[in-house]
């Protein structure tokens, strides 16, 4: 038989044999993606012997570690970042697992990857905001503290702005404002295309318990935004009463 026929055949044997594995392996991959949301650490061992890729990716980019990390199972997480899972891989909307984590309030998960070595203050998402600043911004006071005694920056601003502060002011976050302000954050720092404070924010949203905060640490009252409003303004046009006479005590000017 020619060498040349020889060859065609063995190409012939090997293409659906190539096609074959390479169905394998991404069906031991998916499979991999679905015991870490599971958080079916045992599992997630048995894929990863079996040669399954620990920073495979899913169509949105998000990785094992991910879905394990936003779902909090931290042994599960663990077992991936021994494995050699990526700590800083962000998928298609710029999120990392260090932002889920802060994202989702996944407390002892987000300290498991900061003992790994994931970056602090990286930014992430649209807006190149910090974990600290998506566990404010969803609530999450518990991992707030978690961020602010691992040594986050409380003062850095992310593309629109904001503060870690402006944003507990805007969403009415008292403990979390407290939380902050001990931490040393710049009580009138300005934020967003308006350049409110955190004062501001807090009037605008009617938040008065936040707004008494603010002012017992010391704000300026009177500040103004870049179209010369102040807090007093924005509560006397939404009808902020509460506010308007906790600023007014404060020596807000008309």
């Amino acid at each position: 038989m020619p060498a040349r026929m020889i060859l065609a055949m063995l190409v012939a044997l090997l293409i659906p044999l190539t096609a074959c594995t390479q169905d394998v392996v991404q069906d031991v991959n998916s499979e991999l993606m679905e015991a870490a949301e599971d958080g079916e650490a045992e599992r997630v061992k048995t894929l990863l012997a079996a040669g399954a890729d620990v920073n495979t990716k899913d169509d949105e980019g998000g990785t094992p570690l991910m879905w394990a990390t936003a779902q909090g199972h931290t042994y599960t997480v663990q077992v991936l970042l021994d494995a050699g899972a990526q700590l800083e891989t962000k998928d298609q909307s710029g999120l990392s697992a260090l932002a889920l984590a802060a994202l989702q309030g996944q407390t002892d998960t987000l300290k498991t990857l900061l003992d790994a070595g994931a970056e602090l203050d990286a930014r992430a998402g649209v807006a190149d905001s910090t974990a600290l600043m998506y566990a404010v911004f969803e609530g999450h006071h518990e991992t707030v503290q978690a961020l602010l005694e691992a040594g986050a920056d409380v003062n850095t601003k992310n593309k629109e702005d904001a503060t870690a502060l402006t944003l507990a002011a805007f969403q009415g976050q008292t403990e979390t404002l407290k939380t902050l302000l001990d931490a040393g954050a710049e009580v009138d720092a300005r934020a967003g295309v308006g350049s409110n404070t955190a004062l501001i924010n807090a009037a605008m949203g009617g938040h008065a318990e936040s707004v008494q905060v603010l002012l017992d640490s010391g704000t300026d009252v009177n500040a103004k935004n870049n179209d010369g409003t102040t807090a007093l303004m924005f509560a006397e046009e939404q009808g902020h009463t509460e506010i308007v006479e906790l600023l007014k005590k404060a020596g807000a000017r008309e």
